[in-house]
């Protein structure tokens, strides 16, 4: 098996975050945690829009913090478990709804 591209190991990792139970701490999430989730979930399912603007927040997240283009597998599980998927939610407005995210369109953006 080839390993994921950098989106979809930030997919698994947000994933996997959120299968967690809700009233215990994150999981501490490790690269072979990305590459075992690719592996015993042949095909995944694509992305939903909420989860596709978590993972270009976490992305975005990770160039801000560390001024690279390059993005690391373990800079994926530390910087989720640093900052959460509520930082994350609230940096991507996820949780809207997608009728009510500006669009080009929209004279207000």
């Amino acid at each position: 098996m080839t390993t994921p591209d950098t989106p979809a190991l930030a997919l698994a990792a947000i994933r996997l975050t959120r299968s967690a139970d809700a009233s215990s701490p994150p999981p501490r999430l490790t690269p072979a945690d990305l590459e075992a989730f690719w592996q015993r979930t042949p095909p995944p399912a694509p992305a939903t829009p909420r989860e596709e603007r978590l993972v270009h927040a976490l992305l975005y997240q990770i160039g801000e913090d560390t001024h690279r283009n390059t993005i690391t597998p373990e800079q994926l599980c530390t910087t989720l478990h640093v900052y959460g998927l509520p930082h994350l939610t609230t940096r991507s407005a996820a949780d809207e709804a997608p009728d009510t995210l500006p669009t080009p369109e929209d004279p207000t953006v």
